[in-house]
């Protein structure tokens, strides 16, 4: 069953909402995977579609006038107090004054997801510049410096 939450928030004068959704919408899926494939690095995935691929349950998308602005995934680690915020994904056709207000307000949407679902360790990972910036903005802090996220295909 597919459970949408829709919160609403008042941006000069301008209305911010934020869509729940899990792996089965056809509709985000479809949106993610457009902004996916003007992704030039694919290098941990020879996949080509993203949200069939990488996707959870725990799907936030924004939206401003009813035009979606960005995405994330939560992906929570069961038996544990820590849920992984994913990397965000955004649409390029958007301006980043309009994305950065859109992704601030998708992080306050899912720390309160996290919160519902009784996690209390928030994680997030950033390799350039701007996804630090972005991390230090909406609260996080550093855990640590110079390391290297490895992933591993089974």
């Amino acid at each position: 069953m597919l459970i949408e939450l829709w919160v609403l928030y008042l941006v000069e004068s301008k209305m911010l909402k934020l869509e729940e959704f899990n792996r089965t919408s056809k509709r985000h899926e479809d949106i993610i995977n457009s902004w996916w494939n003007e992704v030039e690095d694919h290098s941990f995935s020879e996949e080509k579609q993203f949200s069939s691929y990488l996707s959870t349950d725990y799907g936030f998308m924004a939206f401003k006038d009813d035009k979606p602005i960005c995405a994330v995934f939560l992906y929570p680690i069961y038996g544990s107090p820590i849920a992984i915020m994913g990397f965000p994904i955004s649409n390029k056709e958007v301006s980043k004054e309009i994305r950065r207000e859109a992704l601030d307000f998708l992080v306050a949407g899912l720390e309160k997801k996290a919160r519902v679902l009784q996690y209390k360790i928030l994680f997030g990972y950033a390799g350039n510049t701007v996804a630090k910036k972005f991390y230090s903005r909406s609260g996080f802090m550093k855990a640590t410096e110079n390391i290297t996220n490895f992933v591993k295909k089974l």
